[in-house]
């Protein structure tokens, strides 16, 4: 398992996601401010964008193997950084009160 966080890739599907978390709850901050909805809510959806995200990239790849390699680790890796950026932005909302 330790040879999993080693690899340049999944360390890269990890941050990305864990990335593209934080900067989908913000944007969707931004744009729910005219609606008022819970920024709890706002966390779950950038998740499942992500992860939607993270899935569509793996179907890609396994469509176009002459270039590309798919991999169910990627997704596993995705879903860390996901965890990551989940735990992150709660803390953000906790401390908000």
């Amino acid at each position: 398992m330790l040879n999993f966080f080693k690899q340049r890739d999944k360390q890269f599907h990890i941050l990305i996601s864990c990335f593209l978390v934080l900067i989908s709850f913000i944007a969707l901050v931004f744009i729910a401010k005219i609606t008022f909805v819970d920024k709890w809510i706002l966390l779950l959806i950038s998740a499942y964008i992500v992860m939607f995200i993270g899935v569509a990239k793996e179907v890609y790849d396994f469509l176009h193997p002459q270039i590309h390699t798919a991999d169910i680790f990627d997704l596993l890796a995705d879903l860390i950084g996901v965890g990551i950026g989940i735990l992150i932005t709660s803390i953000y909302i906790i401390s908000l009160g």
